[in-house]
């Protein structure tokens, strides 16, 4: 016998998978701006070079959002058995 996903459950991985979206985004976008950095010879910040720990940075919240995605497309694709 198989138990059905409660309805709390499946709200909650779309609540948790949607926080680590904006987690995931805002942490990619900002380590690819870079405002805090400054360059001679760029007037932006975006045209300087990136460090190798800001990359791991990036690359890690790019994954982070990547999950994010797969939970959320998990708990909006696992609904509830209908009874009858």
């Amino acid at each position: 016998m198989t138990t059905a996903a409660s309805p709390h459950r499946h709200s909650r991985r779309v609540l948790v998978g949607a926080a680590l979206c904006l987690v995931g985004a805002v942490v990619a976008v900002t380590f690819f701006f870079q405002p805090w950095r400054s360059c001679e010879g760029e007037d932006t910040s975006v045209g300087c070079a990136m460090l190798p720990g800001d990359a791991a940075v990036m690359q890690v919240a790019a994954l982070v959002f990547l999950i994010g995605v797969i939970v959320a497309a998990a708990g909006v694709l696992d609904r509830p058995a209908e009874r009858g």
